[in-house]
């Protein structure tokens, strides 16, 4: 696990905070089930005739091109910007180096998730979409946030207990994010630009991909909702792939959004509920690093 010299590390205040949210969250996951499952409300509207109007799998390629794009354009600014004797330095999170290229992530999500946005408005103004108000899209996906975080925590805690008794001699998974924080030699400058990167930037980039033109992509493509759910959700986790006790744990929080997207017909509360996730998480290693279990 990786040790934050952080003098609020230990924070007895802020343990109970997270201790206090899991409980809240693990009330309101029951409180949501029972409703839905009495309810029927965990059904997803009929399949009409929007499923031709989604966003192709050409739209998807138009936005990862702007992801690559976008991230080699970037990538090659800020590499010019370094001194030749630091380029190694790039690859080593916390450096000076590493956070000037990391705006290379910034710029490749931005890109592609203006792709997105384009590709997705054009799909929910054919469709009729979104069919819930914003202000509760914001709600709901903030409730589903609370709601998902116990899951999520015990599933990921499960992996990564599961892997150190079945491989004792394997490292534990180092996080470039987690790594980041701990050494900025940017200081508070670093920890803000790695906060807004994870609650800010990634939210929208990755929900307007993934449960926008991913999810619709697929939808278009079978014809059904839960295995466009499926594909987008799985999707999710692939990319994540360079932090393997994370993926399941991702996979399963893609299944939820890919649902609430179709139930609400928006992405904005989708975009919420990932901000949320991340939000806690960034707070936790910063203010109490060792709870941040897969570090």
């Amino acid at each position: 696990m990786v040790k934050f010299s952080n003098p609020w590390s230990s924070s007895l205040i802020v343990q109970m905070l997270n201790s206090g949210t899991l409980i809240v969250g693990g009330l309101l996951l029951i409180v949501l089930g029972v409703r839905l499952i009495r309810r029927g409300e965990w059904r997803l509207p009929p399949e009409a005739e929007s499923i031709g109007h989604e966003p192709r799998w050409s739209d998807a390629a138009l936005s990862l091109l702007a992801f690559a794009i976008g991230g080699m354009v970037v990538a090659k600014a800020a590499l010019y910007t370094l001194p030749h004797d630091q380029h190694d330095a790039a690859e080593k999170p916390g450096t000076h180096a590493w956070h000037t290229l990391a705006w290379q992530d910034y710029g490749a999500k931005l890109a592609g998730a203006t792709v997105a946005l384009l590709a997705w408005r054009a799909a929910s103004r054919r469709a009729g979409w979104p069919r819930v108000a914003a202000a509760t899209q914001v709600g709901l996906g903030a409730l589903l946030a609370i709601a998902l975080l116990p899951i999520l925590t015990l599933i990921n805690v499960g992996i990564i207990e599961a892997l150190r008794w079945s491989f004792p001699e394997r490292p534990n998974p180092s996080h470039d994010f987690l790594i980041a924080l701990q050494h900025s030699a940017w200081g508070a400058a670093g920890v803000w630009q790695l906060a807004i990167a994870a609650v800010v930037v990634a939210p929208i980039a990755e929900e307007l991909f993934f449960r926008g033109v991913v999810l619709g992509a697929a939808r278009r493509t079978t014809g059904g909702d839960w295995p466009a759910i499926v594909v987008s959700a799985v999707a999710f986790g692939a990319v994540h792939s360079q932090n393997p006790d994370t993926i399941i744990p991702l996979i399963l929080m893609g299944f939820a959004l890919g649902w609430l997207r179709l139930r609400t017909g928006g992405v904005l509360g989708c975009i919420v509920a990932h901000a949320v996730i991340n939000a806690r998480s960034v707070a936790l290693a910063v203010l109490a690093p060792e709870l941040v279990t897969s570090a």
